[in-house]
């Protein structure tokens, strides 16, 4: 299960009153260290309130469709059957609104995220989306390295592939991009326009953000135990 995957489940357990003392521990530790995991409570305890305030509306069609049905039984379970038609159309039409109210709900919070979640916080969730899916604008291999880069929009995945036990350096041009995601967390660069990691025993992937003013062509360098080892030239649309 993703972290995502977790988060949400645990929200909606809490939601429902059915999460343990273990699980709302857990999603105070995650609420606490993710602003992301905040908004993403607030939206789904405000789609909750929406549905358990909406009234029950008749869908169209739907009783007739029901009459017609107890119309083909016996008259004498007509008294038992009025109330289960009741029932029916009750459930019916409720589920029918809510999956309108769901829908309107969804896109609501895909317009509100689009517009207030900051540069960081929406590269993190396209990273976790699957970075793998994006497609590839570099692609630089020499011995015991490779330099992959990936585009998805302003954002840029760049993926070093290195076989030796190394400290690793990023570098871009400085005033091209904004560094808005780096997994495993780096150490300190330089400067604001490198990262560097310690020997790695997992890829390593950062996320760059492409600034507005930025246009032409550009490089990111890879450096092995401070030694110029790949370069990827990226053209920024």
């Amino acid at each position: 299960m993703s972290p995502d995957e977790r988060t949400t489940e645990l929200i909606h357990l809490a939601v429902d009153n059915e999460a343990t003392e273990r699980d709302l521990v857990e999603l105070d530790e995650l609420l606490a260290r993710s602003a992301e995991a905040r908004v993403m409570q607030d939206e789904i305890e405000d789609l909750v309130r929406q549905l358990n305030g909406l009234p029950a509306a008749e869908p169209p069609h739907l009783k007739e469709a029901i009459l017609s049905e107890i119309g083909r039984g016996s008259t004498s379970n007509v008294t038992p059957f009025r109330s289960r038609r009741r029932r029916l159309i009750a459930i019916a039409a409720w589920a029918v609104a809510a999956s309108i109210v769901v829908g309107i709900g969804i896109n609501r919070i895909i317009e509100r995220r689009d517009h207030s979640v900051q540069p960081g916080q929406a590269s993190a969730s396209m990273a976790r989306l699957g970075v793998d899916e994006w497609p590839v604008v570099s692609d630089v291999s020499s011995t015991g390295v490779r330099l992959v880069v990936r585009q998805n929009g302003d954002l840029y995945a760049v993926q070093p592939v290195v076989s030796a036990h190394a400290p690793i350096t990023i570098r871009w041009e400085a005033g091209r991009f904004d560094l808005s995601e780096a997994s495993p967390a780096p150490e300190a660069g330089r400067d604001a326009a490198e990262v560097t990691f310690s020997a790695l025993k997992k890829p390593a992937t950062i996320i760059l953000s492409r600034r507005p003013d930025a246009f032409g062509t550009t490089d990111v360098q890879l450096l092995v135990a401070g030694n110029d080892a790949a370069h990827a030239s990226i053209a920024l649309d």
